[in-house]
Order: C-alpha cells, then structure tokens, then sequence
C-alpha cells in the first residue's frame, strides 16, 4: 500500500477488491475513476435530504434541493435517470418517516463522524476509515442509509460487511 501511496482503506474499497479487482486495481493504483451514474447521486440526494429534514428543514425545500443538486449533474430524459431522479421524493419520505421517531441526528461540526479501525497483519496494519451517515447516541443507533431500489429480505455480503466494520469500530 505504502508503494502506490494508499495509506487506508474502507469498506466501499474492500468491497470493490472483492467484486472487481480490476477495477480496484484501475482506481487505486493506476488513478483511473469509472462514471459516477445516477444511482449512486441519487442515493447521496436522498441522504441529504432526509438529514435536512431530520434537522428542521421542511421536506418540500429539502426534496427540491436534493432535485436540484441531481439535475446540476444528469440530463432528465434518459430512462434510467430519470427513474432515479423520479426516486428522491419517495425514498426521502420513507426514510425521514422511519427515523423521525429517533430525533435530531448527532453531527460533528465538521459534517459526517469518521470512525477508524486497524487491520493488524503480521508485521503490517492499515487503517480502514469510514463515515456514519447518522447517528442517534441517545437511542444507542447508527443508521447507514441504503437506497436500493429493492427490499432484500437478506442484507447484501456488501452491505454486512460495511456494518461489521461499524459495529467493530463503533460498538
């Protein structure tokens, strides 16, 4: 790692390495970014979004900036933009109704909580960095937002392995 200049890792970078090791490989060491499409965007809006809400703001002001902060990077009339665009004012509703009960989320001045752990090998250790979309500490919650556009009954290998790191780094 120390050779091409990582100095940590994350769960979205393990996870890569896991699925495609070629386009880790691209990415980490060759400095090669692939297309960030309109799913990903889309769940960045929500969570925005549902963070504004959650903070005071009236959901009709945080849904059209999330709107707006989509269409500043994707051309509406493409199928699948479209699609997902069409998906931030549902998915923004539901998650601000499931996590109103728990309050006000709990955000460091700076925005989201970096929480670190170490991987310790022999004669070797990196970090592994991630960030907490929100947190709850009177209720004892982390919530890790997820807009997929199915309901799994089982959480992903990808996505399990993301809480295992917070768990471990969190409690």
């Amino acid at each position: 790692f120390t050779r091409f200049g990582i100095d940590h890792l994350s769960a979205s970078s393990i996870n890569l390495w896991t699925s495609a090791p070629d386009l880790w490989i691209a990415k980490y060491i060759l400095g090669k970014s692939t297309p960030f499409g309109p799913a990903p965007l889309r769940g960045q809006c929500v969570e925005d979004a549902v963070a504004a809400i959650l903070e005071g703001e009236e959901e009709a002001v945080a849904i059209r900036a999330a709107h707006d902060r989509f269409d500043r990077k994707f051309l509406i009339g493409d199928d699948d933009t479209t699609k997902e665009r069409d998906l931030i004012a549902p998915m923004t509703r539901i998650a601000a109704e499931e996590l109103a009960p728990f309050g006000r989320p709990e955000f460091p001045a700076e925005g989201q909580e970096r929480i670190t752990i170490t991987a310790r090998f022999d004669g070797w250790s990196i970090p592994i960095w991630g960030f907490l979309d929100f947190c709850f500490p009177a209720h004892g919650i982390v919530v890790d937002l997820k807009t997929t556009n199915r309901v799994p009954s089982v959480m992903s290998p990808e996505h399990q392995l993301q809480r295992a790191f917070y768990s471990a780094a969190k409690g």
